[in-house]
């Protein structure tokens, strides 16, 4: 299957593109999560429009959203440069082990490389081996020493 991926800009219109791929992975058992709501959606649309550290990568099939890569440039203290952290990397189901996951992880290096940046970040769940060997398959490992993900809900 070909897909296309773009680097968003982005507009109203790719985002609620990136909304229908991050809701369909919210209400998957990976994501755990509900749905956004109407108020929600409107404050993420606002705020990532004035972000300007978000690095949106979409996958499509044809006209049809896809996929998509979530990503926020941050800063590196430890390597004295700008790095990447894939925030969400999602795809929906009737396009998932068609390689437009490792199309957009491969999107991702290309434009991380780029920049000069000095390392792409991810979180993935211990439970999901599908993501697990994908991203080891990409070059992806573990953190050294290994890290854990803490939240204070606020």
């Amino acid at each position: 299957m070909m897909f296309t991926i773009i680097k968003a800009k982005p507009d109203v219109k790719q985002l609620e593109d990136m909304i229908i791929v991050l809701e369909s992975y919210m209400k998957d058992p990976m994501g755990a999560a509900s749905s956004y709501t109407g108020i929600m959606k409107e404050r993420l649309i606002r705020d990532l429009l004035q972000c300007s550290n978000l690095a949106l990568f979409l996958g499509y099939s044809g006209s049809n959203i896809a996929g998509t890569a979530v990503c926020f440039i941050v800063y590196s203290t430890f390597l004295a440069k700008p790095a990447l952290n894939i925030h969400d990397l999602a795809v929906l189901p009737d396009f998932r082990k068609k390689g437009l996951g490792r199309q957009l992880l491969q999107t991702v290096e290309t434009f991380s490389l780029s920049e000069n940046m000095g390392r792409i970040t991810l979180e993935v769940r211990r439970d999901n081996t599908y993501a697990r060997n994908l991203y080891q398959q990409m070059g992806y490992q573990a953190g050294n020493p290994p890290l854990d993900f803490w939240v204070k809900p606020l």
